[in-house]
């Protein structure tokens, strides 16, 4: 017997048996069986062609092991068959992904893939034969999924332990610290976990204070999978409410004072984690008749050393104060859904006429201080009117130096000058003591006078021709700023000294000038 033209098996006597399970390798496959006589010639030979039908054989082509979330991963199926494949399709949790007619390869594409297109992938191939499938496992990693917590504790509970919380693939994580911070985000206190990520709260002996572990506590594990911001750890947030009695925020003080007869009004600032759901005042074994105002607020506590911002409820309670004696208790409680609290103030009288009395003090001292203060801005408001008025005169007065029918016109000197800026000066004709200028009203001025230097001031010399009216000359600084002096020009007129011929004597830097008035010793 020869398979593919080698021998597979002989014998010399009777029939020969050759026995094959086909395989898909053995399609197409010749087997050939030949008979000899005893000299070695060959008598006959019968071949055979083996036609191997079988069902498709599927290939996979994925074998990662680690695929994270936000990735995308391609899956291909391919089918080997005799006859043809007639069909091939994908499925994953009984759900028909995609399906093709006539192929022999199927790929599925999934992009942005997440963790919940994590499973099993199955993949279809069917001929005339029969039906297989094969399957594929996909597992998305992807970092913890820390969930919201919301935990009661009642002040009895103990110990109080959190835990945190975590979901990711794979399920193994490390843990950081927890950070416990206020309502509004405030930081209270570190706390450090266990391997398992747990955190019991240090115990608090005093029952009334553990409102203190109130607030939110963040705790943070990684499972060495990034997240799309490429962090490893996420933080998850436990919501504590320690439920207790109503607590007193601010300081009270114990003794009060009232009018008696009257309404008293006690403002109080309360923090509770409900509602406050009754309220009473009581004295002398008796309740009084109150009345309550509650209005939400925001205010400030301390938590384990830490002050935060916390919300709270300011409560005023009315009630009338029918004082017996000058000094009387009350016992004021409230209490919310869990418990109650209570204190005790002393209410002094304090007599109304007293109080009113004082009332109208004050009412007086304002009124005093109020007219002293419009008293004020009035005078000085008058003040800088009758400054203002004055230099208003000043300037009136001193630009009424034009001339007046019968009064000489006035005479402006160059004392202050600019010594750098050009001046023209009228020549002054050499004259004796006796020779006299005609005394002209349009043109009665000659001065004589040397060149300005620069840095020192400069001089004029006026002469005045007599005259017998009664009129004074005014002697005026550049545009009528300055009165130098009043001259009578009625009076004998003398020799002028020559102010050319001034030496530098201290002592004739100064001549007087008949005549003359100095304006200072007016």
């Amino acid at each position: 017997m020869k398979r593919n033209g080698r021998f597979v098996k002989e014998d010399r006597f009777g029939a020969l048996v050759y026995s094959i399970i086909p395989k898909k390798e053995d399609h197409n496959s010749t087997f050939s069986c030949e008979t000899y006589t005893a000299a070695g010639r060959r008598r006959t030979k019968n071949t055979a062609t083996l036609d191997i039908r079988y069902k498709p054989f599927l290939s996979m082509n994925y074998t990662s092991e680690r695929v994270i979330e936000g990735q995308s991963v391609t899956l291909c199926c391919s089918s080997d068959s005799r006859p043809p494949t007639l069909e091939m399709w994908w499925v994953m949790k009984g759900r028909l992904l995609c399906r093709n007619y006539d192929t022999v390869v199927r790929c599925h594409e999934i992009t942005n893939i997440s963790r919940v297109d994590s499973g099993s992938y199955k993949c279809f191939a069917e001929n005339e034969v029969g039906i297989v499938d094969d399957e594929v496992i996909i597992t998305v990693l992807f970092p913890p999924n820390m969930p919201e917590q919301h935990i009661n504790f009642t002040e009895t509970d103990v110990p109080r332990t959190l835990q945190c919380l975590a979901y990711g693939v794979p399920a193994t994580y490390s843990y950081g610290r927890w950070q416990h911070i206020s309502r509004f985000g405030q930081h209270i206190r570190y706390l450090n976990p266990s391997p398992e990520g747990t955190v019991t709260l240090p115990t608090i002996s005093n029952k009334m204070e553990r409102y203190q572990d109130n607030g939110i506590y963040v705790c943070t594990a990684s499972n060495r999978v990034a997240d799309s911001f490429d962090n490893t750890y996420q933080t998850g947030k436990t919501f504590v409410m320690s439920n207790g009695p109503p607590v007193f925020v601010n300081k009270i003080e114990h003794k009060q004072y009232g009018k008696q007869g009257k309404i008293f009004n006690m403002k109080l600032i309360v923090y509770s984690t409900s509602e406050i759901e009754c309220y009473n005042v009581r004295s002398e074994n008796r309740e009084i008749t109150t009345s309550m105002r509650m209005t939400p607020i925001n205010s400030t506590m301390v938590f384990h050393g830490t002050e935060v911002s916390v919300e709270t409820i300011e409560i005023v309670l009315s009630f009338n104060t029918s004082i017996k004696r000058r000094r009387q208790n009350y016992k004021v409680t409230l209490c919310n859904g869990y418990s109650n609290s209570s204190f005790v103030i002393y209410i002094t009288s304090v007599p109304v006429d007293t109080e009113e009395k004082k009332t109208g003090e004050r009412k007086v001292e304002i009124l005093i201080f109020s007219i002293l203060v419009v008293m004020c801005v009035q005078i000085i408001g008058a003040a800088v009117y009758l400054r203002r008025k004055r230099k208003r005169r000043i300037s009136e007065g001193v630009s009424e130096s034009e001339s007046i029918e019968g009064q000489p016109v006035p005479v402006e000197n160059i004392v202050y000058q600019n010594a750098t800026q050009s001046v023209a000066f009228l020549t002054t004709p050499v004259q004796t003591s006796a020779e006299v200028i005609e005394y002209n009203r349009g043109s009665y001025v000659q001065e004589r006078t040397m060149a300005p230097s620069t840095g020192q001031l400069n001089y004029a010399d006026v002469i005045f021709p007599p005259s017998t009216t009664q009129d004074v000359v005014h002697i005026l600084g550049i545009e009528n700023r300055t009165v130098y002096a009043d001259v009578t020009v009625s009076g004998g007129a003398t020799s002028l000294v020559d102010s050319r011929n001034v030496t530098s004597s201290d002592e004739e830097d100064f001549v007087e000038i008949e005549g003359l008035e100095n304006f200072a010793d007016k």
